[in-house]
């Protein structure tokens, strides 16, 4: 009965071990790569500000004389909270029923992503 109940102990322990091996190895894996997670719905992802600068509605903006690359660099800026150089971008679903004398037809919604700067 002995014997019995240290095989069990065993087994039960190895099988911790290797749980913990299993469940450590994907962070590991990604311990050097930054995360680039956005929040739900910022269906355009994480983007450098060069990506940025391609969008429609920038460049629209930039055509239009709304703003200049010198201010969405500033806003870029203060937006990339973590310094990673991306920022999460969604596209403003209700701006194209906006007036179109307002700005909303230039804007995207952002936010910084989730990442820990390495």
């Amino acid at each position: 009965m002995a014997g019995s109940l240290r095989r069990q102990r065993r087994r039960i322990g190895m099988l911790l071990v290797i749980g913990l091996a299993i469940l450590g190895a994907p962070h590991a894996a990604n311990a050097d790569k930054p995360s680039t997670v956005c929040p739900p719905g910022f269906n355009l992802g994480a983007l450098t500000f060069e990506e940025t600068l391609e969008l429609p509605r920038t460049q629209a903006g930039l055509s239009d004389g709304f703003f200049t690359e010198d201010s969405l660099a500033a806003s870029f800026a203060f937006f990339d909270k973590n310094g990673d150089g991306l920022i999460c971008v969604q596209e403003n679903l209700g701006s194209s029923k906006a007036n179109p004398a307002s700005a909303w037809q230039y804007l995207y919604n952002v936010v910084d992503n989730n990442a820990s700067k390495p």
